[in-house]
Order: structure tokens, then sequence, then C-alpha cells
């Protein structure tokens, strides 16, 4: 009977709680919309440069070919590929013997005829010869003296030095092999300087002036480095119908390599005081351009007329002012009264603000 009891009350208190619970109101929860993470940039007046993208490969600032200018065999090798040299270093020495005995027997006859020239110059001042006998031994002491200098010249020529500061770029000798002036025998190549062969177009060329500074981009170095232009040629190619170019980049560090291919941004036009923005900060939807500012946290749409175009920048014409915080990343995120949150401001150095 107690157990009975027990049950009934406890139902009669879950059907209480239940319910009571049936009866609560339901408050609507109120959703609170989430501000989009923008990055943005405040519009500058500032020079636009329009530029376009050119490629070339790397050449040495200078590349030499060393070629014996004397006929032997290979006495010594005395550097190796890659390794830096002076002016001046020995690279390889030829062996010598025929050429110091070729000397010697050239100086030899050299003082003969010197000795015969001041005997007969005495003689022909006392009449004792006469005058054509006189330039006989004049004519021989200058023949024996051109035939000593290239005896000695060519004894020089035995130890072949570098011709520049630089890096041995190849070596095609071997001790004991024959080596002669038919062909180069090593190469030397300075890497301080490297320098981007183009071709230019006429109707570009005029913008480009000699020392004018341009961007260059190394993509297997991964980074941008300055340049300049080195040399204009006044005349047009007959072969590529442009004109060539010679982009001069410093490189200290020697780690950009002849071989590697460049990309260079070369300034065509230059307008004065435009509102710029990021090319980023543009979009274009229904063949209009536009791009979002923030006010009071809140995305603006704005329909804007863009002018010159440089690689990463646009001149707005209209539709934007100066000082306005123009979203350049996230803008595809927002749409017009979109609530934002600015989370970094970008300068036109693309400096974090």
């Amino acid at each position: 009977m107690v157990k009975k009891r027990a049950v009934l009350m406890i139902a009669v208190m879950l059907g209480i709680l239940l319910l009571t619970v049936g009866c609560e109101k339901k408050e609507p929860r109120q959703i609170e919309e989430k501000a989009v993470p923008v990055e943005i940039f405040v519009a500058k007046k500032s020079n636009l440069s329009q530029e376009i993208e050119m490629t070339g490969e790397i050449i040495a600032g200078q590349d030499v070919d060393v070629t014996p200018k004397v006929s032997g065999k290979v006495a010594s090798v005395n550097v190796k590929v890659g390794q830096l040299v002076k002016k001046g270093t020995v690279l390889f020495e030829i062996e010598g013997k025929e050429y110091e005995i070729a000397l010697r027997t050239a100086e030899t006859n050299l003082k003969s005829a010197q000795n015969n020239y001041d005997r007969m110059k005495q003689l022909y001042a006392e009449g004792a010869i006469s005058k054509v006998e006189f330039e006989n031994a004049e004519t021989q002491l200058k023949l024996q003296q051109a035939a000593y200098d290239r005896a000695k010249n060519d004894y020089e020529e035995l130890v072949v030095t570098s011709p520049i500061n630089g890096q041995v770029s190849y070596l095609n000798v071997e001790k004991g092999e024959l080596v002669g002036a038919q062909a180069p025998a090593a190469g030397v190549v300075n890497l301080d300087t490297v320098k981007v062969k183009l071709n230019v177009s006429e109707n570009l060329v005029g913008s480009i002036k000699e020392g004018q500074k341009v961007s260059v981009e190394i993509d297997t170095l991964g980074k941008t480095v300055d340049g300049k232009i080195y040399s204009v040629s006044p005349k047009i190619d007959q072969v590529t119908k442009a004109f060539p170019v010679e982009v001069e980049i410093p490189n200290p560090k020697r780690e950009i390599l002849a071989g590697m291919v460049a990309t260079i941004k070369l300034p065509t036009r230059e307008i004065k005081n435009a509102v710029t923005v990021p090319a980023s900060a543009v979009l274009e939807h229904n063949g209009q351009q536009k791009v979002y500012v923030v006010e009071d946290g809140i995305a603006k749409e704005r329909i804007v007329s863009v002018g010159v175009r440089s690689l990463d920048k646009v001149q707005v014409i209209s539709g934007l002012k100066e000082n306005e915080k123009v979203i350049v990343a996230g803008n595809r995120l927002v749409g017009d009264g979109q609530k934002v949150k600015i989370i970094k401001s970008v300068d036109a150095a693309g400096g974090e603000k």
C-alpha cells in the first residue's frame, strides 16, 4: 500500500514538471552578424608608372675566353672550375724548352748584330765602308731585334693568365695535352655585375633611358632586386626588328648566376599625382569596376573608373577619394552594407601599418 502511494506521488510530480516545461514560452534567439575580417589600403596620391614585363637570360658582366697564343703541351694546370681568380692569376703553363732555346738563339743573334752594327758604324764614320754596307748592318740589327722580341713574347706566353678578375667558368685543358691558338682553352667570368639583354619594340624604346632604374625578379632565387638600364642601342636589329637593350644588375654576393631567367619590369609612362590603389582592390562585375571602402565598420560599394595600370597598382580616375579606406583583401567576401573588421592596414610601400 505504501509502495503504491509512493509511485503515485512520483507520477503526479513528473506530470506537473512536464506541464510546467511545456507551458514555458520559448524566447527567440538573437543571431548577431559576424564581421568579415579585411585588409585595407588608404588611397593616396602618388606618381604611377605604367610598366611592361619582359623576360631575358642573365649573362655575366664580363665573359672572356682565354686562348693560348703559342702551341705546346700543357705543363701544369693551376686552377679549377669555379675558382675565384684575379687579373694575372696563372691558369695553366705550357712546356717551354723549345721556346727557351729559340729565345737564347735570338738573344745571341741580336748581340752579334749589335756588335756588327757598332763596328760598321765606326768604320762608316771613318769613311772605310760605303753607306750601303752600313745600312745593311743597320737593317740586320733591326731584323734581329724583331726576331728577339717575337721569341721573348712567345716565351712569356707560355704562362697563361686570367685577363680579368672573376671566376673560372670552364677548363678545356689537362696536363700533357696539346693546346694552341686554334681554340679557347679556358674561360673566366665576372659576376660582380650581371646583365640581361632585351629586345624592345620601336613603340616602347623611346620611353627607356640609359641609367633608368628597373625592377628585376629572379624566379629561381625567389627574390626581386634593383637594376638599371645599362645601354640602349640607337639602331634596330635587322633580325629581331627590335632595339637591343641591356639591363645591369649589381650582384655583390655572386648568387645570381649566368643562365638564370630574369623578369624585368620596364616603366613606359608616368602619371603625376594619381589616386592609386593596389590592383587587388578593383573588382569587375557585369562590365563595371568597383571597390569596397570601409566607413564606420561597414563595407560600402563604389563604382569606379580606372586609368593607367602598372603591374600591381591602378589609377582611379573617379568614384574614390584620397584617404578613403579601400579593402584590398577580403573584398570578395563582402557585400554592400556588410559589417567588417579591419585586421591590417597596408601602406603604399606594401608594409604593414
